[in-house]
């Protein structure tokens, strides 16, 4: 049986790998994991409910409806890395749930958000609620995020 962390760590590569494939234009604006049925705010506007288990394919059928034209100069092809920066957060932070958890017991994203250049990374752990703003117009890709966010979620003393 497979775990809901191993769940929502599938689903954010899998939401990468639709951003990677559209890295001219963003799709997801924020993934909002702590529903039964993980909620996806796309820049259209449109807030879309996809399976724990949904494949790139399901993924991509659902928000078809979304990959159009964006206006927004923030997101016009010269910003071509923040979009690929972005997919490379979402991959990172999926492929390393399970560190995050052996680093910090019962940590764990809850929602991932876009915003311009910028990514914002919601969680909890035994210290409660907390934040990571990752920015996404540096040079390298956001790697190894789970050792960022060990320390902000683990139990203070």
């Amino acid at each position: 049986m497979t775990s809901a962390r191993e769940q929502w760590g599938r689903l954010l590569e899998e939401i990468a790998n639709v951003e990677r494939a559209s890295a001219e234009q963003p799709i997801v604006q924020a993934i909002d994991l702590t529903h039964e049925m993980p909620k996806l705010r796309l820049f259209d506007g449109r807030t879309i409910d996809v399976t724990p288990s949904a494949s790139r394919d399901e993924i991509a059928h659902a928000i078809s409806g979304s990959l159009v034209a964006n206006a927004d100069d923030a997101f016009a092809p010269v910003h071509y890395a923040v979009n690929l920066w972005w997919a490379e957060l979402l991959y990172d932070l999926g492929g390393f749930a399970d560190n995050l958890a052996g680093m910090v017991a019962d940590a764990h994203v809850e929602r991932v958000e876009r915003a311009g250049k910028r990514a914002v990374i919601h969680g909890r752990g035994p210290a409660g609620t907390a934040a990571l703003e990752v920015r996404l117009d540096t040079r390298h890709p956001p790697t190894d995020l789970a050792t960022d966010l060990a320390p902000l979620f683990a139990k203070r003393a």
